[in-house]
């Protein structure tokens, strides 16, 4: 590294540290079990759970049960295998529908987790090609 010896001393002092509200979950292999779901329920919104992660501020994962099936809005990737075992052991029916709200990996990169569990896949018409590389799925689409 070359260093100008004309800077005047302390002029490389450090910015001080600050706590970042990010976690960087998707830096590397993420371990999670369905226990580890802190679960929200709301009395007036029957049949809605948001499963929070306490150690990822910003995780929040939206279920909706249905009569025989349960549908997950969005779907990333390293919480998805959880997913599908907590509303297995917790509500005992199976993922029947993922609802990807947009492309981006914290969003879709879990489709596959949800489609190969037998979940059908919902998402706009526009949206089909984007995800018809994944073997076996089933879409529903909408306008």
């Amino acid at each position: 590294m070359l260093i100008d010896p004309e800077l005047p001393a302390g002029s490389s002092t450090p910015h001080p540290q600050r706590p970042s509200p990010h976690q960087f979950i998707y830096l590397g292999l993420w371990y999670l079990t369905s226990e580890m779901f802190q679960v929200v329920q709301y009395p007036e919104l029957p049949g809605l759970y948001i499963l929070k992660l306490p150690q990822i501020q910003d995780f929040r994962q939206v279920l909706l049960e249905m009569d025989d099936y349960v549908i997950v809005m969005d779907a990333p990737p390293e919480q998805a295998p959880a997913v599908v075992d907590w509303a297995r052991k917790n509500l005992g029916k199976p993922i029947g529908q993922v609802w990807p709200t947009h492309h981006h990996h914290d969003h879709a990169f879990g489709v596959k987790t949800y489609s190969q569990a037998g979940a059908t896949v919902v998402v706009p018409e526009m949206a089909k090609e984007y995800y018809s590389n994944i073997p076996g799925i089933k879409f529903e689409t909408y306008m």
